[in-house]
């Protein structure tokens, strides 16, 4: 499963305001998860880690924007028989949590997901 990584960010975000009360503003956190990266690549359970890192080859990898399909696509690979619903058990979208996104957080997101970008350019999702 393979999320944008600005949404992936926003969404870590507002798990941690929600969840454990975080009252820094976005550009803040984002700075501070980076930097906590760098010391614990495993920080807040591997959620900030670039998604490359778990790609293995030969593996298929599919699109977080199409998990309401994932029964279905799952299905149709012979993967398996799956016969209930996939459904989010955490959905940030529904939050009332409003986050403000600079261009030199966005920017600092990318940067730090660039081979993220790189593997999504190079290779298809399901």
């Amino acid at each position: 499963m393979f999320r944008d990584p600005v949404q992936r960010m926003i969404s870590e975000y507002k798990w941690d305001s929600k969840t454990y009360k975080n009252k820094l503003p976005f550009c803040d956190w984002v700075d501070f998860v980076i930097d906590e990266y760098k010391i614990n690549p495993f920080i807040k359970d591997n959620h900030i880690r670039p998604q490359n890192e778990f790609i293995v080859n030969g593996c298929e990898v599919y699109s977080f924007s199409k998990i309401s399909n994932m029964v279905e696509m799952l299905n149709r690979n012979d993967f398996a028989e799956i016969t209930s619903p996939i459904k989010k058990e955490h959905d940030s979208t529904f939050w009332n949590i409003n986050v403000q996104v600079s261009k030199s957080s966005i920017d600092k997101i990318i940067g730090f997901y660039k081979k993220d970008y790189e593997w999504i350019e190079n290779n298809k999702l399901m």
